[in-house]
């Protein structure tokens, strides 16, 4: 057999073991080709042998999935509009571009693929909003109204910016009186930007504001709320023993009321000692040698023989009544500027000294129950109690921040009646009086008034004046509107007396007001609320 095998005209050399295998079993043999025609360009030879089947022979190409297509660059170059330069790597521009294409709606998206702006809606002429609306809802125009990159610390939904704008631009006006007075909103220009970095403190600000969950915690108030009270006092009182104590908080005054209020009116509702001791005395204590201007808180105290604790308290009261007279409530048309030109605005520095003298009178009002002066007969301790009570009812309408669910104005209110027919007991005038009496029967009503009466033994001792304050005092701190029947029981009991107190001593509405501003009384805070008061007989 010859060594060459010529295929389409190419002589092609074959070895002579492969010839002498193929009779063997069935064999193919696959010839590799030179490129040229030249004999002496080697070429290689292939058996496969049909024992175990046929051969699957590889072919050239690779076997597998398709490599995909490599990526393109990108058409496009993302421009930073801050003010700072910052390296960006692929990728967060990822991520941006995906959140930025997330957030766009696709009916704003056109037939041809761009981006389409909504039609916006008329709105109202804005001038029809307040300057000072305006002014105050200014720090909440940096909030965007969509957050496409998640900047804030939860997820921001339409409905939580309106909650936040009506919280801070109405509702805290109730929870800042004196700051409101001064023309300084704390929510917008404290707590907010703290709100916006805590998403607790940010959702307990959207709660706030959120009708929903005011009207379920309202319904809560029942049964329980005391033993709330004590066990979150009992962990605040922790922390901040573990912090170093309220002296190293001074340089955070806001956070410091906060922890005060919550001390003072929870043990104002439960009728317990605060967990606190109050804030300290150095910036009342310029009032402590000062003279008593009321005259008539003069003669009581002359009769309590000037008690240190009233009296100091009396004095601290008297020296705020100046965070009062040449101010006004801002109305809706002053902005700051304003309010700063007219002289009335005042800076937060002295907002923040009343806040806390006020704070510091309530401590030791509520403190001087424990450790009532024993020195005293049992005649001048029911008045010393009566005054004690009347002063803390007194900082109350001052500083109206008490919460809407606590029946503080209810259980002051009591106690200023308990003290009445305590004071009526002493001067052995009256028998043994008691609330429900008085709310059926007509002639228990009588009997105390006729005991309190200008020609009373005890009307020779304490002036009518000085009863008629505390139970103008009393019925205006009580809750608004009918409320439950104890409350309107306690009203209608404190009304009845007030009206016969004034028809004997043959008063009207001008010779009580002028009797009672002999006391402690603030035209600006008070004078609105006696008009309306009136009213009710």
């Amino acid at each position: 057999m010859s060594d060459s095998i010529r295929i389409q005209g190419i002589q092609i050399p074959v070895s002579e073991t492969i010839l002498d295998s193929m009779d063997l079993a069935p064999t193919e043999i696959v010839f590799s080709l030179p490129r040229t025609t030249d004999p002496s360009d080697s070429s290689t030879e292939g058996q496969y042998s049909y024992l175990q089947g046929p051969v699957k022979v590889p072919g050239p190409w690779k076997r597998g999935r398709p490599r995909a297509a490599k990526p393109k660059k990108s058409a496009f170059q993302f421009v930073s509009v801050s003010g700072k330069t910052k390296y960006m790597d692929s990728a967060s521009q990822s991520t941006i571009r995906s959140h930025a294409r997330r957030m766009t709606p696709r009916h704003n998206i056109g037939r041809d693929g761009h981006y389409r702006p909504p039609v916006k809606k008329p709105i109202a002429n804005e001038n029809s909003f307040p300057p000072l609306e305006v002014a105050l809802r200014g720090g909440l125009l940096q909030i965007p109204g969509v957050d496409p990159f998640n900047t804030s610390c939860i997820t921001l939904e339409p409905y939580m910016h309106d909650l936040l704008s009506l919280f801070s631009s109405r509702i805290w006006r109730s929870i800042y009186t004196l700051e409101e007075i001064g023309g300084w909103n704390p929510i917008e220009n404290y707590w907010l930007p703290l709100a916006f970095q805590d998403p607790a403190l940010l959702h307990s600000f959207i709660a706030c504001a959120d009708a929903y969950v005011n009207g379920y915690m309202s319904e809560q108030k029942g049964s329980g709320r005391h033993e709330h009270w004590r066990t979150h006092m009992k962990g605040l009182k922790v922390l901040v023993e573990l912090y170093g104590g309220l002296e190293t908080m001074d340089s955070e005054p806001l956070v410091l009321h906060k922890i005060y209020r919550a001390d003072l009116y929870g043990s104002l509702d439960a009728g317990e000692p605060p967990f606190f001791r109050g804030p300290n005395d150095i910036i009342s204590a310029k009032y402590s040698t000062s003279n008593i201007r009321s005259e008539g808180l003069n003669e009581i105290c002359k009769l309590l023989s000037f008690d240190p604790v009233l009296s100091k308290c009396i004095r601290q009261l008297e020296g705020v009544e100046g965070f009062w007279p040449r101010q006004g409530h801002l109305s809706s048309h002053d902005t700051v500027s304003d309010a700063a030109s007219h002289g009335l605005f005042r800076s937060p520095c002295e907002i923040a000294q009343v806040r806390l003298i006020l704070t510091n009178t309530q401590y030791k009002l509520v403190s001087a129950a424990n450790s009532p002066p024993i020195h005293l007969g049992s005649m001048k301790m029911a008045i010393f109690e009566f005054l004690r009570i009347t002063l803390v009812i007194y900082t109350l309408t001052v500083l109206k921040e008490r919460p809407q669910s606590t029946f503080i104005g209810q259980r002051i209110a009591l106690k200023l009646y308990q003290a009445l027919i305590v004071v009526s007991e002493e001067a052995t005038i009256s028998g043994d009086l008691q609330l429900h009496h008085c709310s059926t029967e007509s002639t228990s009503c009588s009997k105390l008034s006729n005991t309190l009466s200008p020609a009373s033994p005890l009307g020779c001792i304490v002036p009518p004046g000085f009863i008629l304050w505390g139970i103008f005092f009393a019925i205006i701190n009580l809750p608004p509107g009918n409320g439950s029947r104890e409350v309107i029981s306690i009203k209608r009991t404190l009304l009845k007396i007030f009206t016969q107190l004034v028809q004997s001593s043959g008063m009207g509405q001008q010779d009580v007001k002028f009797h009672i501003s002999k006391y402690l009384w603030i035209e600006n805070a008070h004078g609105a609320l006696f008009d309306h008061f009136w009213s009710d007989f």
